[in-house]
């Protein structure tokens, strides 16, 4: 087992470790999977690291997900005696759904669920067991070793119709031991959320326009947590500098979206939180503890596995040289950590600080590649779905265990949970700043990098987001007189990419739908309204009006392009680029060609400076004819006949003259 995989697999083997087990008649020392009749879900395990000698306490929930009552249903306190002492030791203990362990017989450490009565389906009840540990405890065998970790948890037995008495569940977590050691542990907390903001939906008083709530409820309550432990000396902490700019957006007032495309004023409660908060991530910043990740908290690894830089140059385009966060390092955070050879190529053209990975191969702790480092860390976030005693349980054993291999586990926090335990501090535990952990690693090894296990990028969005650069440039083409309304759409589509989505197509491209919604409305029709009158009777010698109509509250730059169906006796030439204002129209006049006589229906299309269509094209008739042409010549000829009448007259006088 390769290091990378030992490291990255701790946190996710861990969502597994609920399982319901096989039919015996009396509690077994090692049993098989057969069902999930009982979810178990662990509460409290008491202490939180085990010391020489004591009580340990068990406690939690039991749920009937059968759909018949469970009679006799009786939990057991349950350990594995076999101390754990590496990393790759921990992953195979918590991945292992046969564990060797064994229940213990003390009256304490069983408890008969609602004193026999059956568990109903869907019923839940709750449990407490207990065993004393310590050398004194003949049936106490989990402390053999300290500096070690070990597996305690608990197992269900019960009857069901026609399955006799049988093991009905189970539920394990690591915990430590960790005797007279002395670990030093790093932390990194990622400040970032999914994206809210409609950057390109403003109304005609210009406050910022959200999707929904979410981002005032993640800074009262998630991003609150995160920051608080971000603030605890030694912490690194590392900010989106899009959340920043989401957050400065609702301090300053707003509006929600709702799902009828109507909007209602934001709270100012809200307002007032997302002020409060950004005001402690600028003192953050004083203290030199804060980076910043690529705007959008994009995904490298699947933007490489799509072969599309592009994406990710746009999102490292912004912050402009005048954000507060510009002059930050920027540190790049993968999502789960995991990183390939063409992620870190792509890494060296943004020419980070630092970046991290939890699937590194080989021993050094830094590592290095075309001038990016890398540093390796733990799994990053650990699953929801398991309880925080068992997240606590393996996240202080793996920091054990990895001091006993003279490694620094590296945890990379961004849920309540993971903030919530290495908040705690244990007398055994020493939090080491990120960069003393680098200079004690002045001499990066070469880049060793394992399996990367992720799934592939969307073919779907992959084309929404082709779709929408097509729509945002289009969008900035328009806008070009707004400088304020172009320059938040720059990385607008590279946000549909962040980590925070979890490769969640549908969620990625609805998100891209209703962010460039302003943009395809704007482009299709109803907001710009082309006016040609539908008869135009011309000549060579005159010109044809246009007029332009905008409904919008943002002044825009078109032109007029015209199609003929027959360019050989009628053609028109495109307008010169014009600007109209919000709320008024202009009336630019085009030079129609005629070459002949007769009706000509011509198409005029209203575009953008580079030829992007908006809307429909409208459609008007062109009669041409010589008229024009005609009348000249009867002109030009009239007059020369009256000069030679004229000329003939002033020599017949001039004759009449001399001959007088």
């Amino acid at each position: 087992m390769t290091t990378h995989r030992r490291r990255a697999g701790l946190i996710g083997l861990l969502m597994g470790l609920i399982v319901v087990l096989g039919l015996v008649p009396v509690p077994p020392a090692r049993a098989q999977v057969t069902s999930d009749e009982v979810a178990v879900t662990l509460t409290t395990i008491s202490p939180t690291v085990l010391g020489a000698s004591g009580n340990l306490v068990i406690a939690g929930t039991l749920t009937n997900r059968s759909s018949e009552a469970l009679q006799g249903v009786e939990v057991r306190l349950w350990r594995d005696a076999t101390p754990i002492v590496t990393l790759a030791g921990l992953e195979s203990a918590i991945g292992n759904s046969e564990p060797s362990g064994a229940v213990l017989q003390s009256a304490s450490a069983h408890q008969l669920i609602r004193d026999g009565e059956p568990l109903q389906p869907g019923g839940t009840a709750e449990f407490s067991v207990a065993a004393a540990f310590g050398p004194q405890v003949s049936e106490q065998t989990w402390l053999s070793q300290p500096d070690a970790a070990y597996l305690v948890g608990v197992e269900v037995y019960g009857w069901s119709s026609g399955d006799g008495y049988r093991l009905l569940g189970r539920a394990i977590s690591p915990i430590a031991y960790p005797g007279t050691a002395t670990v030093n542990t790093a932390t990194i907390v990622v400040l970032n959320a999914r994206p809210s903001l409609l950057s390109l939906a403003a109304g005609a008083d210009q406050l910022p326009i959200f999707a929904d709530d979410s981002l005032v409820a993640e800074l009262s309550g998630r991003l609150d947590t995160l920051l608080r432990l971000g603030a605890q000396e030694g912490v690194l902490s590392v900010i989106d500098p899009l959340l920043y700019d989401e957050v400065r957006a609702l301090a300053g007032g707003y509006r929600v979206q709702q799902a009828d495309g109507s909007v209602v004023d934001g709270s100012a409660a809200g307002a007032a939180t997302a002020s409060a908060w950004l005001a402690r991530v600028d003192q953050l910043a004083r203290t030199g503890r804060l980076a910043r990740t690529i705007t959008g908290s994009v995904d490298l690894l699947a933007v490489a596995e799509v072969g599309r830089p592009d994406i990710a140059q746009r999102a490292q385009d912004s912050p402009a040289d005048e954000h507060p966060l510009a002059g930050l390092p920027l540190v790049v955070v993968p999502a789960d950590g995991q990183v390939d050879a063409a992620s870190v190529a792509m890494m060296a053209d943004l020419k980070p600080w630092l970046a991290l990975a939890a699937n590194l191969d080989g021993d050094a702790m830094v590592q290095t590649q075309d001038g990016v480092r890398l540093l390796r860390v733990a799994g990053i976030a650990a699953p929801a779905a398991d309880t925080v005693v068992q997240q606590r349980g393996l996240l202080l054993s793996a920091q054990l265990v990895a001091a006993q291999e003279n490694l620094v586990l590296v945890s990379v926090v961004d849920s309540v949970a993971q903030a919530t335990i290495e908040s705690e501090t244990e007398p055994w535990r020493t939090r080491q700043s990120i960069p003393a952990l680098l200079g004690a690693h002045p001499q990066p090894g070469p880049l060793q990098l394992g399996d990367v296990t992720q799934l592939p990028a969307s073919d779907e969005l992959l084309q929404a987001t082709d779709d929408a650069f097509a729509l945002i440039d289009a969008w900035d083409e328009l806008l070009a007189a707004d400088a304020e309304a172009t320059k938040s759409s720059r990385a607008v589509v590279t946000t549909a990419w962040s980590t925070r989505f979890g490769r969640d197509t549908r969620a990625q491209t609805d998100w891209l739908t209703c962010l460039t919604a302003p943009a395809a409305q704007l482009l299709a029709s109803g907001v710009l309204e082309l006016r040609v009158s539908e008869w135009v009777t011309t000549s060579a010698d005159n010109q044809l009006p246009v007029t332009v109509v905008n409904h919008g509250n943002r002044a825009v730059q078109v032109r007029v392009h015209f199609d003929s169906e027959n360019p050989l006796r009628i053609a028109v030439d495109d307008s010169e680029l014009f600007t109209v204002r919000p709320g008024d129209s202009t009336t630019v006049r085009v030079q129609p060609h005629t070459y002949g006589n007769g009706r000509v229906e011509v198409q005029a299309q209203l575009v953008t400076p580079s030829g992007h269509p908006i809307g429909s094209p409208t459609s008007f008739i062109v009669t041409g004819t010589e008229a024009g042409r005609v009348s000249w010549l009867i002109i030009v000829a009239s007059g020369l006949v009256l000069l030679a009448a004229t000329a003939m007259r002033i020599r017949q006088v001039r004759r009449e003259h001399r001959d007088g």
